[in-house]
């Protein structure tokens, strides 16, 4: 319920915030037609340039979204770029407001508006960050990893004892020892072949780790099968629903 409470504020806060920027700018347009001799002021041409630009971007992310095949997820590091312009583009808009104005007051008056609006939206998008993370972890302290018991498997096996992964960085955060990292499997039973890894799995007794998540985000609709070759008659050290420990057969 506090969730859904922080978004709709926060996406509040988002809606003023255009609703300001909208403002300002039917101010100056209205302000524009009424005098013609400004667009030659080189604050009008800069802000004319860049609200150009950001249409240019925004319509190229529209139709690069709409032409892809798979369509792509226009995710916020997309519209990164468009931030800058934004700024400029009001930072630019405001000091023609001022200019225009007999009480300087007004760009003061704004600017601190602008500024309340702006750290209550990221401060609310962050809070809600912040207790998603607390609550569900991240990465390789994720919740799902702390209760599964992969984390306590991994920890109890020798330190000496040579290790091959699928996700050598998760090994490494919480052993502190780099394995083998493979990412290319065999299409058959592991420790049958040469491939990297096989050797020291086959006769130095190493650990095959194999973290799912990773694994089927990596193959795709043909993880299920490869992973059923690759562990074909290993012996199961350790294994649920997040990963498996195995070793080759004596």
């Amino acid at each position: 319920m506090e969730s859904h409470a922080i978004e709709w504020v926060s996406f509040s806060a988002l809606i003023l915030f255009f609703i300001f920027f909208l403002g300002i700018i039917s101010f100056i347009l209205f302000y524009i037609f009424k005098k013609p001799e400004l667009f030659s002021r080189s604050n009008i041409q800069l802000s004319i340039l860049l609200l150009i630009m950001i249409v240019f971007y925004l319509t190229f992310i529209a139709l690069l979204h709409t032409i892809t095949i798979p369509q792509i997820d226009i995710i916020p590091r997309m519209l990164s770029p468009l931030f800058p312009l934004f700024i400029l583009l009001i930072c630019n808009l405001l000091g023609f407001i001022t200019e225009q104005l007999k009480e300087k007051i007004f760009l003061t008056f704004a600017v601190c508006i602008l500024g309340v609006l702006t750290i209550r939206y990221y401060y609310l998008s962050s809070i809600s960050i912040v207790q998603n993370y607390e609550s569900e972890g991240r990465g390789y302290t994720a919740r799902i990893y702390q209760q599964s018991g992969i984390i306590e498997a991994i920890n109890k096996l020798p330190d000496e004892e040579p290790k091959v992964s699928n996700s050598a960085g998760f090994v490494l955060f919480h052993t502190n020892r780099f394995p083998y990292e493979n990412n290319q499997f065999p299409n058959h039973q592991f420790g049958k072949g040469n491939s990297y890894g096989e050797k020291s799995f086959r006769e130095k007794g190493a650990a095959l780790i194999i973290l799912y998540s990773d694994f089927f985000n990596y193959y795709g609709s043909v993880a299920k099968s490869l992973l059923d070759s690759i562990t074909d008659n290993l012996v199961i050290h350790y294994k649920d629903s997040e990963g498996g420990i195995y070793y080759y057969p004596k």
